[in-house]
């Protein structure tokens, strides 16, 4: 059987056709518009035997992936990792698009002869607008921490008093909690940058700028902010202007992330797995679609200890002669990790009186560090979660089986009723 391997990247796929037991290679290239990929499809149709291996999954392979899959196309992904160890084995350290194609070919050639190239292919599709709404998420979250990061520093310069103050950590403040990410001080930073001016503004101006609500949190924010701002002084107009588009990003960021979570709830509606999970005291809606997003579907993982692998949370062999030992896996889905670890936290704050966080107690009192106590308890978390999963899609299944056994009766496909009277005849009584 003949193999393609593909390389592709943003503007072209570079294909290598190689016949086993032969030396003979054939070297091709596709632009990625849609006239390029449709000669490949017209190229690829030419072999009556043939299997299609690409180098990585999503990404720049997108394109390519969805016309296979529009003409009934099957194909195997091979991890960008995998290519490169199998190419400096085998073809050596030079990396360009033609080797890492024929490294493709070569490689699935191999899984194909060891029987397996099955475990490369992609049985289960992910759902790609909420894979899509919740990366975005995760990556506004991190743009949003380092603006944030940047303007702690910059109030760090400016007044000491008023950092620990907005950190809840002033002695001499009633704040007794972070703030700065609150939106209302944010538009206060937006608006009027140079805390010098702050002295002069009645308490009616502070509550229009931070947004017109007036509540009894904020009445003892701004009460706290202009005893401070008495000893505040000016500032260069350079580091004013730092602070108010830091400012102003994050509340843009911040919008951007509403919208987001917006969009998740209504998806959430329609996916009962989503709704299922949410279930589950302290897994909020962002976990919930983070990790329904990741895993795709709960069947690619036969037991809890591969979804835990999966995760980066599991422990993998690691053994050399008569030493057996288990180490951290090294390739692991970072989302799919970040969301079972934010998941334990926010679920030991939301059940104290859980085992769990007994557990997770019990861990910090023996002296072990807070990460790896809440490792072990996001470890407990997967098994639940997977008994949970398993059980639902097992229902789901039999609900439908009953739903189509029902809707075939009602329509007589299935089981038709018989009857012990005897057919008419064409014998007539005259």
């Amino acid at each position: 059987m003949k193999i393609i391997g593909i390389d592709p990247d943003s503007k072209d796929i570079v294909c290598c056709l190689i016949q086993p037991n032969s030396d003979l290679i054939v070297l091709k290239t596709f632009i990625t518009t849609k006239n390029g990929l449709q000669k490949f499809i017209n190229w690829v149709k030419l072999f009556e035997d043939v299997l299609i291996a690409i180098e990585g999954e999503n990404g720049q392979s997108t394109p390519l992936e969805k016309i296979l899959k529009d003409n009934s196309i099957s194909y195997y992904s091979i991890p960008a990792y995998r290519i490169a160890k199998f190419r400096k084995a085998v073809l050596g350290e030079n990396k360009n698009n033609c080797n890492d194609a024929e490294t493709v070919a070569r490689f699935a050639c191999t899984m194909e002869q060891q029987g397996k190239l099955k475990d490369f292919q992609i049985e289960y599709e992910a759902d790609e607008e909420l894979q899509r709404l919740t990366r975005d998420h995760e990556y506004i979250s991190k743009a949003c921490t380092g603006e944030l990061n940047n303007l702690w520093k910059h109030l760090k310069n400016i007044s000491n008093d008023l950092y620990l103050a907005l950190q809840g950590r002033n002695p001499n403040s009633s704040i007794s909690y972070k703030i700065l990410s609150k939106k209302g001080i944010l538009r206060l930073f937006g608006a009027k940058p140079d805390i010098s001016e702050w002295r002069s503004l009645k308490y009616e101006e502070f509550i229009i700028i931070m947004g017109g609500r007036n509540y009894r949190g904020r009445k003892t924010l701004i009460t706290q902010l202009q005893m401070l701002s008495q000893d505040f002084k000016p500032y260069p107009f350079s580091l004013c202007l730092s602070i108010q588009l830091c400012a102003q990003r994050i509340i843009q960021l911040q919008e951007h992330q509403d919208a987001i979570k917006n969009e998740l709830e209504k998806i959430s509606e329609k996916k009962k797995e989503i709704q299922h999970l949410m279930k589950i005291k302290g897994i909020g809606i962002i976990t919930a679609t983070t990790m329904i997003a990741e895993i795709r579907d709960i069947d690619r993982f036969k037991s809890n200890h591969k979804l835990a692998s999966y995760a980066g949370i599991g422990l993998v062999e690691n053994k050399t002669g008569d030493n057996e030992n288990m180490r951290n896996s090294v390739l692991y889905n970072h989302r799919l990790k970040g969301a079972f670890m934010q998941g334990a936290l926010t679920f030991i704050i939301h059940n104290p009186d859980s085992h769990l966080t007994g557990y997770y107690k019990s861990l910090l009192r023996k002296g072990m560090k807070k990460i790896r106590a809440l490792r072990r308890v996001a470890r407990a978390l997967i098994r639940k979660i997977f008994r949970e999963l398993k059980e639902f899609k097992i229902k789901e299944e039999q609900s439908n089986i009953k739903s189509k056994r029902a809707s075939d009766m009602a329509i007589g496909y299935n089981n038709p009723i018989e009857s012990n009277i005897p057919p008419a005849t064409n014998t007539y009584i005259m």
